[in-house]
């Protein structure tokens, strides 16, 4: 990978988009799963188009559409970035109570698991990167805390395994790209430690 000064404008914009936010029940800053992101990626690809994608997968999906939206992404960094950014980002209503965004999770999977068919290799590399660093906190804390981690997601564990596993035959049909086998073993590993 070369750093040039566009992915070092994409670091500084998902920095900013993102700087209020924190992963999901654990005071972390949110960047850090971007960065993650771009690291897994920065591992199977030099693509420069792919790399930024990975650092702004979620600009569109979890930032304030009045600091960041479809034109400035694409004046900032290009179509192909924010077609790749498109093809990974998952429609959701902010304005749902916790009980119907519970409800809604398997409807927006399984959009997200078909729109997954169709978008491009360079969007399936940067889903299966996101994946990977999710999957593999997942694992971590259940390794650390058990079941109970569960508790914190909008879908119950066998959902969530369900997702993970159709995921999982979707990336593998997409790509003969090696982060599939990376995602793979991540999954192999979450199973050996269901209760």
């Amino acid at each position: 990978m070369n750093y040039s000064k566009k992915i070092e404008k994409a670091i500084q914009t998902a920095t900013y988009l993102h700087r209020n936010q924190t992963r999901r029940g654990t005071g972390i800053p949110y960047v850090s799963h971007l960065f993650a992101v771009f690291l897994i990626l920065s591992k199977y690809t030099k693509n420069e188009d792919i790399l930024i994608a990975g650092l702004l997968h979620d600009s569109l999906e979890d930032s304030d559409p009045n600091d960041y939206n479809k034109e400035k992404l694409k004046q900032d960094f290009g179509e192909n970035v924010l077609t790749i950014v498109q093809g990974v980002s998952e429609d959701k209503d902010g304005s749902l109570s916790e009980k119907d965004a519970k409800l809604s999770w398997r409807y927006r999977k399984e959009s997200y698991l078909h729109h997954l068919n169709v978008v491009s290799e360079e969007s399936v590399l940067v889903s299966t990167a996101d994946k990977i660093h999710n999957l593999g906190s997942t694992v971590e804390d259940l390794k650390k805390e058990g079941d109970s981690i569960w508790d914190k997601f909008n879908a119950s564990k066998e959902d969530q395994m369900w997702f993970y596993e159709s995921f999982n035959k979707i990336v593998k049909q997409k790509t003969a790209n090696p982060i599939v086998n990376e995602f793979a073993v991540l999954l192999q590993e979450i199973n050996t430690l269901k209760v």
